[in-house]
């Protein structure tokens, strides 16, 4: 169910701009490509082609790369109305990496296990990036996929930007060839990494 958030202060040819978007998708359509988008990580190759292919194969629809990547552009507008859905997209994003041969697809996983901010400048990880797709045992037994990301951080605009880059993975960091694992890198996320291409929920113990 999909519910559009208002207040008085949005002028007509808001209105009118959302209006337009509905005679091309179907509202149930666009609160599915938002949702998805939320879910998606931000650092996904091709993200808007993978959501073209979900939303098409979900709703056997026929919308083009360009429409979807206009809704997630419009509705990423602070000025728009929201649109809150409690969808679960799970399944979706779950079936379509599994069904395809690409194995780009792989990637689209509702599952990401990811570092959060360095520990020498206190920065958010952004920036560099690279992935790897692992296997990951969940609680209730099932194995699903996940995506594991690793950030690089420089340090910039900060008091420690002369000091060496550091390597970020959700188990750990590295400087140099030294590869540091510090308890906290395991509290802010539900998977257990260690390594390799198996992951771990934290109730699976």
């Amino acid at each position: 169910m999909a519910t559009l958030v208002t207040t008085s202060k949005y002028a007509s040819n808001i209105c009118d701009l959302f209006k337009m978007f509905l005679e091309t998708f179907e509202l149930e359509h666009i609160t599915f490509v938002l949702q998805l988008n939320e879910n998606f990580s931000q650092h996904l190759p091709d993200k808007f082609e993978h959501l073209t292919n979900i939303v098409n194969r979900t709703f056997a629809g026929n919308y083009q790369v360009h429409q979807v990547a206009a809704i997630v552009s419009l509705f990423s507008n602070p000025n728009i109305p929201r649109i809150i859905s409690d969808r679960d997209v799970t399944m979706a994003m779950d079936w379509y990496a599994c069904s395809e041969t690409n194995k780009n697809c792989r990637a689209v996983n509702s599952i990401h296990i990811q570092p959060y901010n360095c520990i020498l400048c206190k920065s958010l990880l952004v920036g560099s990036v690279s992935s790897k797709i692992v296997q990951v045992f969940c609680s209730n037994g099932v194995v699903k996929t996940g995506t594991v990301f690793s950030y690089q951080c420089n340090h910039a605009k900060t008091d420690y930007s002369k000091q060496d880059d550091m390597k970020y993975l959700p188990n750990g960091h590295r400087v140099k060839d030294e590869f540091i694992t510090r308890p906290n890198a395991f509290w802010n996320s539900p998977y257990l990494y260690l390594g390799g291409v198996f992951a771990y929920e934290k109730d699976y113990y």
